[in-house]
């Protein structure tokens, strides 16, 4: 969904007409027209001020899909932990061997 597809969602939810969210916006029909139509978009300061009307966050008013992006990150953390824990294993075995050595080694000059 575009940014201009949002706006007229979320302003048609609040029943406003175009003129009533341009005039709480401090901006012309015509800007908001712009913007529904995908002419022209919000500024940084427009769009804070849009999200604050319709009660949403920036990452819904342009579009980007929060949870495919957490879903992305949890993923790439998967990967990651699982190559640390695999080396953390790998770790464990080879210093139990080398202490494992060790001990048989004293054992023997020990008891040799």
């Amino acid at each position: 969904m575009t940014i201009g597809e949002k706006i007229i969602e979320k302003r048609k939810k609040l029943n406003y007409s175009q003129e009533k969210l341009s005039d709480i916006l401090g901006i012309t029909r015509q800007t908001l027209s712009n913007w529904e139509s995908n002419i022209t978009s919000p500024d940084l300061r427009q769009s804070k001020k849009l999200c604050e009307i319709f009660e949403i966050s920036m990452d819904e008013l342009v579009g980007n899909d929060i949870n495919s992006i957490l879903i992305k990150r949890t993923s790439y953390l998967e990967k990651n932990f699982h190559g640390i824990h695999d080396l953390l294993k790998l770790t464990i075995i080879v210093v139990g061997s080398f202490m494992l050595i060790v001990i048989l080694l004293l054992l023997f000059l020990y008891f040799g």
